[in-house]
């Protein structure tokens, strides 16, 4: 049986979608999450700042505390239109490859967010300049940046899996691949929000956001499919043109 998260919020970004709400029996056996062969280095504080961040599109109802037949909630997503490639919007541009994705519980146990860690080859562009600009220019090692998608699936001490599906983002990063991430950063949580990307891939470029994805249906996308140097070249003449994010 599923949930359906009802959610409603406008924001710059996004609006979330209502959904009808399924209300499951809540079982009086309490359930934890298992975080399997892994060990959180960061700081609580820093954990729960990035939870905060997805207790937008978590649920009222607690995880947890549901019946074992609950297995799945849901939340919709509608972007609000953006650029091809929203320079103006971000405060940092980047190319890397995704190591890994870990998923968490939010701090009110009502929704789940991954945590996706990406080896940075390059950084195209920052607001303010970082160790991670400094790093990246003299190529002595990878930096590694994390950034935060809603929703995925976690394993329950019971054995059983939860998955907590937010749709509307269009294609999911996955690990392994390699991309251009247009990203907007929360200091706080040292890490960021994507606000687009584009899938490096076989030396052409792939769309990811569902915009891009309607456009290269409709055959009027202008970089779905071009060459990845001549991309990355447009990236960077794009963002030289753009004011730095206020």
């Amino acid at each position: 049986m599923a949930i359906n998260a009802h959610i409603t919020l406008r924001m710059v970004m996004l609006v979330i979608v209502p959904l009808a709400l399924t209300q499951g029996q809540e079982t009086s056996t309490s359930r934890t999450v298992v975080y399997k062969d892994f060990v959180d280095s960061l700081p609580p504080d820093i954990r729960k700042a990035r939870s905060s961040l997805y207790e937008i599109t978590a649920g009222r109802l607690d995880i947890l505390k549901k019946d074992s037949n609950v297995a799945k909630m849901a939340s919709s997503v509608s972007l609000l239109p953006r650029e091809e490639l929203p320079s103006g919007m971000s405060d940092t541009i980047a190319v890397g490859t995704v190591e890994q994705v870990r998923p968490f519980l939010t701090y009110s146990r009502g929704g789940i967010y991954r945590d996706c860690t990406i080896a940075v080859d390059e950084v195209i562009s920052e607001k303010v300049p970082s160790e991670l600009t400094r790093l990246s220019a003299e190529g002595r090692l990878k930096p590694r940046i994390s950034v935060l998608l809603p929703g995925g699936t976690i394993t329950l001490s019971d054995g059983q899996e939860f998955t907590h599906e937010v749709t509307g983002y269009g294609r999911d990063l996955e690990v392994g691949k390699r991309y251009v991430f247009f990203l907007w950063t929360r200091n706080r949580a040292r890490s960021s929000f994507l606000i687009k990307s584009w899938e490096l891939s076989n030396g052409g470029v792939l769309a990811m956001a569902p915009d891009d994805l309607a456009a290269e249906a409709r055959g009027v996308s202008s970089y779905a499919r071009m060459d990845v140097t001549r991309f990355l070249e447009r990236v960077r003449q794009e963002r030289a043109q753009t004011e730095p994010v206020q």
